[in-house]
């Protein structure tokens, strides 16, 4: 089980379209390190505030990089969509980070 944590006010300030895409990207990137990270641990961070940030790390094996990109283009896809960014780098202990932020407001 993923380690959650949240701050901010979560259910105040983030719009619903927003939320439903947030969903959706928390629920592709904690699915890919499941299946293909082969992780000790997954940190999930969800952060409300003048953006909204979603923080995923897990200390598995990390991308390869030759990695089908579908589930990180549709990642990628809703932070556009959203006015954001998606950044998809190395763990600080290995494994993978992904950060997902759009502005809020």
């Amino acid at each position: 089980s993923p380690a959650v944590r949240i701050s901010g006010a979560v259910d105040t300030l983030v719009p619903d379209w927003v939320a439903e895409h947030s969903i959706a990207v928390l629920r592709e990137a904690v699915s890919n390190a499941v299946r293909h990270a082969q992780p000790n641990k997954i940190v999930v961070t969800v952060e409300a505030g003048a953006d909204l940030i979603i923080d995923v790390v897990d200390d598995g094996v990390g991308m390869p990089a030759d990695v089908a990109r579908s589930g990180l283009l549709n990642i990628e896809s809703r932070a556009e969509t959203c006015g954001g960014t998606v950044t998809v780098a190395p763990g600080s202990e290995g494994g993978t980070r992904v950060v997902w932020r759009v502005p809020l407001g």
